[in-house]
C-alpha cells in the first residue's frame, strides 16, 4: 500500500452516509434515486437532461467491489446501472472506478450512456485502497490545474495514462463518444487554480542571493526535487522512475544477460591479439588471461569485463548495505550470500563492523586483490604451463632491483 502525506479532508465535511451505512444496498439505491430505500436520506435526483459523475476507490476483484463494509457484486451493479439507464435518469453518465481487476466489472456489458474509466485492466493489481489514490490524485490534479470548460474526458483519459503507465493501465469503457464532452459537465463550474505562489521562504536574503532566479514551482538539486509543490516532486520523481523502468525492459531484451560484458571482452581481446602477435598464432587463452591480470600479478593490467564484473559487485552490495538494511528489514532477506562470504572471509577484519574499509576507492583495490590472487593461485590447474611459460611469469611478479642505487622497485 502507498501512503502519502496529505492534509484531513475528513473532518467538517458534510457526510451523508459513514460506517454500516456505506452498503451494497443503499449505494445502489443512492444511483437509482430510491429516496425510500435509504428512509429519506440524500440520493441521486437525475432527470433525463442531467450528465452524472460518480467515483468509486476502495477494494475490487474479478466480481467485486468492495469497501470495509461493502461488497458489491458485478451482477448487482451492472444490473442497477442498466436499469437506470433505460429510465433514462440522465443523459450522461461518467464512472471513474479506483480499485484492483476494476476493468472486469464493466468489460462484458455494453452501455449506450455511460463512460467509465478504470484504474487498472481486468487482470491488473492497482494502488488504490482510498479516496487519495494515485488514480484519484491524478484526475483530481488535472481537473482543478485546467480549465474544464475547455478540457474533455479525453484529454483526461490520455493525461491519466501517462501518469499512472508505471503502476497499471488506465482503461475506456462504455461509449468512448462521451470523452469529447468537456470535464465542466461533471466536475462542476469553476475556474482553474491560480499559478501557485513562490514559497516566501526563498526571498530570504540570508537565504539565497537577491539576484537569482526562484522558479515557482522547485527545482532539481543533486537530481532530486528541491520543492514544496507536491505536483512537482511526483513529476520528477515518476520520470526517474518511468526512465528506469524503460531501461530495465530494454535490458529485458537482451537475450544472454552477460551479452555487453562478453561484447566488451571478444573486442578487447582482438585488440590485444592485434597488438601483441599482428593477429597471428600465439595469443591463446594463457596470454590472454596474462594480459587481463594486474601489474603486481605479473600481467599488463588491461582488466577485463569478465573479471571485474566478479568483485564490482560485491563493493556495491557492501557500500548500499545501510540503505539495503532498512529496505529489507521487513523481509526475510537478511544474508549476504554464499559469494560474499569468500571475500570476506579473505580479509584481515569484517566488512560491515569497519566503515573505514568500505570507504571507495580503497574498498575496490582490496576486492581486486582478493579475486586476483585466487586467480593466480589457480593458474597451474587452470592452464598447462611450460617450465619456461612459469619462469617468465615468476620472474615478472619478482621485485625489480634497481642498480647502482642498491634498491627493489616493488610491483605491489
Amino acid at each position: 500500500m502507498l501512503h502519502f502525506m496529505a492534509i484531513d479532508v475528513y473532518t467538517g465535511v458534510p457526510k451523508h452516509y459513514t460506517g454500516s451505512d456505506v452498503n451494497p444496498k443503499n449505494f445502489l439505491a443512492v444511483l437509482a434515486g430510491d429516496e425510500k430505500a435509504v428512509g429519506g436520506k440524500k440520493v441521486v435526483k437525475s432527470t433525463p437532461k442531467d450528465h452524472v459523475f460518480v467515483y468509486y476507490a476502495g477494494h475490487g476483484g474479478k466480481d467485486i467491489l468492495e469497501r470495509p463494509t461493502m461488497q458489491l457484486e458485478k451482477s448487482c451493479l451492472v444490473a442497477t446501472l442498466a436499469r437506470i439507464e433505460l429510465q433514462e435518469r440522465f443523459q450522461s453518465m461518467v464512472l471513474y472506478v479506483s480499485a484492483c481487476h476494476s476493468a472486469c466489472v464493466f468489460q462484458d456489458y455494453n452501455f449506450s450512456r455511460i463512460y467509465m474509466l478504470t484504474s487498472s485492466r481486468c487482470n491488473e493489481l492497482s494502488y488504490d485502497r482510498t479516496l487519495y489514490t494515485i488514480f484519484g490524485k491524478y484526475w483530481m490534479i488535472h481537473s482543478e490545474s485546467h480549465d474544464i470548460k475547455v478540457t474533455t474526458l479525453g484529454d483526461q483519459f490520455e493525461y491519466l495514462k501517462r501518469k499512472l503507465m508505471i503502476f497499471s493501465n488506465v482503461t475506456e469503457i462504455g461509449n468512448v463518444s462521451h470523452k469529447g464532452n468537456m470535464l465542466s459537465l461533471y466536475h462542476g463550474q469553476h475556474y482553474p487554480l491560480e499559478d501557485k505562489k513562490e514559497d516566501p521562504r526563498s526571498r530570504l536574503t540570508v537565504v539565497f542571493l537577491a539576484i537569482i532566479a526562484r522558479p515557482t514551482h522547485g527545482v532539481k538539486l543533486l537530481g532530486g526535487p528541491a520543492s514544496v509543490d507536491l505536483d512537482f516532486c511526483s513529476q520528477l520523481v515518476m520520470k526517474r522512475v518511468g526512465k528506469t523502468i524503460k531501461l530495465m525492459d530494454t535490458v529485458a531484451k537482451i537475450n544472454d544477460p552477460q551479452l555487453c560484458q562478453c561484447s566488451f571482452d571478444v573486442a578487447l581481446r582482438s585488440s590485444l591479439e592485434r597488438i601483441v602477435t599482428a593477429s597471428g598464432p600465439g595469443f591463446g587463452d594463457w596470454q590472454w588471461r596474462l594480459a587481463t591480470l594486474p601489474f603486481a600479478f605479473g600481467g599488463l593490467g588491461v582488466y577485463s569485463a569478465g573479471d571485474v564484473l566478479n568483485y564490482a559487485f560485491f563493493v556495491s552490495r557492501l557500500q548500499s548495505t545501510g540503505l539495503q538494511s532498512k529496505l529489507l528489514r521487513h523481509t526475510s532477506i537478511i544474508a549476504s550470500g554464499p559469494n560474499f562470504d569468500v571475500f570476506n572471509t579473505s580479509m584481515e577484519t569484517d566488512l560491515l563492523s569497519n566503515p573505514y574499509e568500505i570507504a571507495t576507492p580503497k574498498l575496490m583495490k582490496k576486492m581486486a586483490d582478493i579475486y586476483f590472487r585466487r586467480v593466480t593461485k589457480n593458474a597451474e590447474s587452470t592452464f598447462s604451463l611450460s617450465s619456461r611459460q612459469m619462469a617468465l611469469w615468476q620472474s615478472q611478479r619478482e621485485d625489480i632491483p634497481l642498480i647502482g642505487l642498491g634498491r627493489l622497485l616493488s610491483l605491489v
